[in-house]
């Protein structure tokens, strides 16, 4: 079939005082809202000898940040029927919100607290460690795994691209690491937030 030209919705867009691109898909037909922020932080921003610290940066953020334990945070947004959560890939750390538009605040709330002031609890580093370590011991049984981390080395080389977390790298991340890295990586500048649904752009900015 003929190739159709791809249609966006109209969006706005906006730079804030501190840095952060905001980026706004405004729909008022339904009272959902979904945010996404995104950062320069993937995996290829590991330093070498810490492969795997992105990862578990992203799955840290929302254990226990500003003010509130994990259970707090769970209880928060399950309690409003929306999510929270933190993925990486290779070139971006993203933490994505979804609420009635109703609780935007609250969902603005945790995602800001979640970028900016994560806390890093030992008890859930720990725990983050064994289920990474668990889930390569998986993968690395896996022939597919093998041969993805063998092709990844082949083609890229000495670039950051080519690395792969080991066992070895995760048991080295400290929580010192982790810190590091969110406070270097996780900064206003070069931070793309997207907002789709029912709100203003005053409203975002506020």
């Amino acid at each position: 079939a003929p190739v159709k030209p791809a249609t966006f919705p109209p969006f706005q867009e906006a730079v804030l005082p501190n840095g952060v691109r905001v980026v706004l898909v405004e729909r008022h037909d339904q009272p959902v809202l979904s945010l996404s922020m995104a950062f320069p932080a993937g995996e290829s921003y590991a330093p070498a000898g810490k492969e795997g610290l992105a990862d578990m940066t992203a799955a840290l953020l929302t254990k226990g940040a500003g003010s509130r334990s994990a259970e707090e945070i769970a209880s928060a947004i399950e309690g409003v029927g929306g999510t929270l959560d933190a993925s990486t890939n290779r070139d971006f750390l993203t933490v994505t919100a979804n609420v009635l538009s109703g609780d935007a605040p609250l969902a603005f709330s945790l995602l800001g607290d979640a970028v900016a002031r994560p806390t890093f609890p030992e008890k859930e580093v720990e725990l983050r460690r064994t289920q990474t370590l668990s889930a390569l011991q998986l993968q690395l049984s896996q022939p597919a795994s093998i041969a993805s981390r063998t092709f990844r080395r082949m083609l890229y080389g000495e670039s950051p691209y080519a690395r792969s977390a080991t066992p070895a790298a995760v048991r080295s991340i400290t929580r010192a690491d982790l810190t590091q890295f969110r406070s270097t990586r996780l900064t206003p500048a070069g931070a793309l937030l997207v907002v789709a649904g029912d709100i203003t752009m005053p409203r975002v900015k506020q």
